[in-house]
């Protein structure tokens, strides 16, 4: 018998006089705790709520487990703590067991999320719910709700048992909430990022002033909001001077020149977005970005009131500027983007279905550029993109798609790109999109993108 045999029938022999020393009397307490843990890990959180109730040592081991839980998701009938396991949600009884590991792990909680849109899911169970959350996470510091079944009480509780929030999205908020709103953001003085967006259906009957905007802390910085709550031009005037860190701004609302004059007042902005916006009073309104003096990224597409002497403004004065999203403003012309060539920090450029540009002027761009959507600017050419991507050594992409380049364009880049090392190498886009198709041109994704990063195009 070669040695390693007989080590392993020592081995089993041992096992064997352990067995029978212990009379086969062990139960599963006697395990290490290394052991137990390993098995409690193959439960998911709703099996381990009753692995707790075991006995005092099994409510000790778990507690391992409810302190690195940190997400609670609540979308159309459905629950998961960070995403391990969905249970769906019929009836008060589910409703308990959420609140059993709400009671274990709730306050290891940061971030809360409900989403119901749901027509066969009770709205009461969604009330319930956003009653307990508040009361049992009390150490969330974000929390995002889009629910048409907000009450007073429901946003009373919010208001009561939280006031470590730094991130908070409100969406669909009722009619008669303004002022129990207030009261959360009144309590939760380090709140940092506000998105608030009215019902994506327009069902929405929460008050349409910016009042909440004055209970916000001064150290805000990032607000994100709609149309329907820009309202009420004093209110915005008087929240906006005392917003020293804000840095980023999103809205698509109107404005008076006096309330771009607080907006603009504001010297710490790096971000802004008034896509779809309108002003009154627009040539001075809009000359009011010029204030921007740190401004980066900016978009102003679909601002159909913007001008060339607007945007010779602009880029004369916000030498940081980084992207620039001017897409659809119909009225710019060749004088308004030879101007752009003012910015020697731009990287990225959005002046795509712009009818009136040709190639007078996008061959002056600036030499910085990176990447230049051009899409449906049909007077666009050849010769004018040649002259640009000659000149710029640092410019990757452009989307020339339903322009009037044609496939000779290619030529020219391959000789440009074999100047270039790999990962200097310029891609274009050309060719034509069925208009009837919805589908996004490729390249213009990341003007929609999500992105905290991108969020300034949306």
């Amino acid at each position: 018998m070669s040695e390693n045999n007989c080590d392993d029938e020592n081995m089993k022999v041992k096992k064997i006089k352990i067995s029978e020393a212990d009379n086969q009397n062990l139960s599963i307490n006697d395990l290490p705790e290394e052991c137990l843990l390993e098995i409690f890990s193959w439960f998911d959180p709703s099996e381990l709520v009753q692995v707790d109730e075991v006995c005092q040592r099994w409510e000790s081991l778990c507690e391992q487990f409810w302190k690195v839980m940190r997400n609670i998701i609540y979308s159309s009938g459905y629950w998961t703590v960070d995403q391990l396991v969905w249970y769906k949600i019929d009836n008060e009884t589910d409703v308990n067991q959420l609140k059993k590991l709400l009671e274990r792990c709730g306050k290891y909680i940061t971030h809360f999320e409900i989403s119901n849109f749901s027509s066969t899911n009770p709205s009461h169970i969604t009330k319930n719910l956003l009653r307990i959350v508040p009361q049992l996470c009390k150490n969330l510091t974000s929390m995002k709700i889009i629910s048409k079944d907000l009450l007073s009480v429901v946003i009373q509780t919010i208001a009561k048992n939280l006031e470590n929030l730094i991130e908070l999205e409100i969406r669909c908020l009722g009619e008669g909430l303004e002022s129990d709103f207030c009261k959360i953001l009144e309590n939760n003085k380090n709140l940092k990022i506000l998105k608030m967006s009215s019902d994506p259906v327009g069902q929405s009957k929460f008050g349409s002033t910016c009042k909440f905007l004055q209970y916000l802390s001064p150290g805000v910085e990032k607000i994100y909001m709609d149309q329907r709550y820009n309202r009420y031009s004093s209110c915005f005037k008087t929240a906006f001077r005392k917003f020293k860190r804000l840095q980023l701004f999103k809205c698509d609302g109107t404005f008076d020149y006096a309330m771009m004059q607080a907006l603009t007042w504001n010297r710490s902005l790096i971000k802004l977005s008034l896509s779809l916006a309108k002003f009154k009073s627009p040539m001075r309104s809009i000359n009011t970005l010029g204030n921007l003096v740190n401004l980066k990224k900016l978009n102003i597409s679909f601002v159909h009131q913007l001008k060339d002497d607007n945007l010779i403004h602009i880029t004369n004065n916000c030498k940081q500027l980084k992207a620039l999203n001017i897409e659809f403003c119909e009225y710019i012309t060749d004088k308004g983007i030879v101007s752009i060539a003012n910015l020697p920090q731009l990287e990225f450029l959005n002046m795509g279905n712009i009818d009136c540009v040709t190639d007078n002027s996008i061959g002056n761009l600036s030499d910085s550029l990176e990447r230049l959507w051009c899409v449906g600017c049909r007077f666009i050419k050849n010769d004018g993109v040649i002259k640009l991507i000659r000149k710029s050594s640092k410019l990757q992409y452009i989307d020339l798609m339903n322009t009037s380049v044609t496939e000779a364009l290619h030529q020219i880049v391959e000789e440009v790109n074999r100047t270039r090392s790999n990962c200097d190498q310029i891609e274009i886009l050309t060719g034509e999109t069925d208009p009837q198709s919805g589908e996004s041109p490729p390249g213009a994704l990341i003007l929609d993108s999500d992105d905290d990063e991108d969020d300034y195009w949306n």
